[in-house]
């Protein structure tokens, strides 16, 4: 008869530990819960980790309905200033104030590669609907102030490349509107 106490068998390779066992017991006995907990900490995890941060493929198809210019570069950049750039910094680098007290650096927005792959419907509905810890900002802003924000982010990698040239064309010609700010 053989030997199914397991006793001095040597455990395969690629099986579970002791500890690793007791958590997927506890985790399979939890149900749904533990399931939803698990996919919670997965989430996390991911985010922490780095992973792609990706809209679905309709926001790509929402279209910009404020023209890219020096106002709306100008209004995008003063909310910027108020909203964003405690963690994406000044010029949109990643490197806030508080950015390093976050789990997942701030993306920086001066990376042509990074901003000229997406869409503007793509970076409003990022801006929109945010990603811990980034907040959603359609909450607390308007539409139109999120498009032109958009305009802003999408100007940031020339900005980085030639300061001067953005300088000049900002000149206001008009007062801004004033937008509330986050309670």
């Amino acid at each position: 008869m053989p030997d199914n106490s397991g006793a001095g068998t040597p455990e395969p390779q690629g099986m579970l530990d002791q500890d690793t066992k007791k958590r997927v017991v506890l985790l399979m006995t939890a149900g749904r819960a533990g399931i939803a907990l698990v996919a919670a900490a997965a989430a996390a995890a991911a985010l922490a980790d780095g992973t792609p941060w990706i809209a679905p493929p309709e926001a790509a198809a929402l279209r910009n309905p404020v023209a890219a210019s020096p106002l709306s570069w100008q209004h995008g950049g003063r909310l910027f200033a108020r909203h964003c750039a405690v963690c994406h910094g000044e010029g949109g680098k990643g490197d806030g104030p508080e950015s390093g007290e976050l789990k997942t650096r701030p993306a920086d927005l001066t990376d042509s590669r990074r901003v000229g792959k997406m869409p503007d419907g793509e970076i409003f509905w990022k801006i929109s609907h945010g990603r811990d810890p980034m907040p959603p900002f359609n909450r607390i802003l308007p539409d139109q102030a999120i498009w032109h924000l958009t305009n802003f982010v999408r100007s940031l990698p020339e900005r980085a490349s030639d300061p001067e040239r953005f300088a000049r064309l900002e000149t206001p010609a008009v007062p801004l509107p004033t937008v509330p700010s986050c309670p």
